[in-house]
Order: structure tokens, then sequence, then C-alpha cells
């Protein structure tokens, strides 16, 4: 993956970002993504936007646009409502709580799922219900 970006505040309150992505996949796991993205972020709401092109192996190459609304409370509770349009399509709730234990970073969420119709897409089906559990550390090189 590929990931380039550029983030800055206009005051306190009000942030913007912008950026692009490259996914690239090799043999028959997947195909290449490639992004333009967009953020904003007001105190503790923000709302990312991505638009891009999905290869699609031998098919018509596909478009997309990825949105996320997210609200982020100070204890690390956080709710996201996000989907797709045009080729890909479904929406997705979010609910999660992350913290740092010991400089780990820890994670929980419940993905809530409405119709996520793309056969290309194959991570969560409609009214898949899931819950994530991630863990990280982070680090200079």
């Amino acid at each position: 993956d590929v990931y380039a970006g550029y983030g800055f505040d206009i005051n306190e309150s009000f942030s913007l970002s912008f950026g692009g992505t490259g996914y690239f996949y090799t043999g028959d796991f997947d195909d290449t993504y490639l992004e333009a993205n967009i953020g904003a972020a007001y105190e503790f709401i923000s709302l990312d936007v991505a638009v891009g092109q999905y290869d699609n192996f031998d098919g018509p190459t596909l478009d997309y646009t990825y949105y996320a609304l997210t609200a982020e409370a100070e204890n690390g509770l956080y709710a996201t409502v996000a989907g797709f349009a045009q080729d890909f399509q479904g929406e997705y709730l979010e609910l999660g709580y992350g913290t740092s234990v010991a400089e780990i970073d820890l994670g929980i969420a419940l993905i809530l799922c409405d119709e996520i119709n793309s056969s290309n897409l194959g991570i969560l089906n409609a009214d898949d219900e899931v819950v994530l559990f991630t863990i990280g550390k982070s680090f200079d090189l």
C-alpha cells in the first residue's frame, strides 16, 4: 500500500486533510484500488471521503465513493456511520472503544452492516455483525 497526505489546522477547532492512497495486491487475492482522499474535522466530529477506482481483474473498472462520519469522546469511545456509493453500495455502523496500556494500543469495535452490495467487496454481507479486536504498537524508525 502507498499513502500520501497532508493535514493542517485552520484553528483550534477545525482541521482539513487531503491525500491519495493506492492498494496494490499480488496474485489473485485482490486487484488494485486508487483513491483520492479528503477529510475535515470540527472538534469531536470528523468526515472522511475517498473517491476511487477498482481495477476489477478482467472485468470493467468500478468506481466508488467511501464516506465516514465519526464522533469521538475523550474517553476513547467512538461511533462511525459509513458507507459506499456508486458501483459499491451499502452502509454500516461501527461502535468502538480504544485505549493504550503500557504503550500498546488496544481496541474493540462492533460493526453492524446494512446491505453492503458488491460481490467484489467480499468483506461483510448484508445484516452481518462483527466484533473486531485490535492490538498495535507504534515506533519510530
